[in-house]
């Protein structure tokens, strides 16, 4: 078989990239759970005071001066659907690859904060 039979294959069967201890693999969207890490829920729990979501964009508000501190932490997180954040005094908009990956990605990250709102 060729690289490309398989690129095609892993196409057509709706596999993705994740990114799991480093290492990168083919994974079903099914099969896929997106969870912070231990170092970015307790960040979490330190410095984030509400996660809502907004369409494809996550907003997350931090006190003032604390947003660039939890956004390193998120650039740093192996959560795929994150396509990049922008970081301002107090809130940071984080762009996820769709509506449902922003759903999905504030839920995980307000269950793994402790229940923020």
């Amino acid at each position: 078989m060729t690289q490309a039979t398989i690129s095609r294959d892993l196409e057509q069967i709706g596999a993705v990239k994740v990114r799991r201890d480093g290492q990168l693999s083919y994974s079903l969207p099914d099969q896929v759970r997106e969870a912070p890490s231990p170092r970015l829920a307790a960040v979490f729990r330190d410095w984030v005071r509400s996660v809502d979501n907004a369409g494809n964009l996550v907003v997350i508000k931090t006190p003032p001066g604390s947003a660039h501190l939890v956004g390193v932490a998120l650039d740093g997180s192996d959560l795929s659907n994150i396509v990049g954040t922008i970081c301002g005094d107090d809130t940071i908009f984080v762009a996820c690859r769709s509506e449902k990956a922003g759903k999905k990605l504030a839920r995980a990250l307000i269950e793994q904060s402790g229940g923020l709102q």
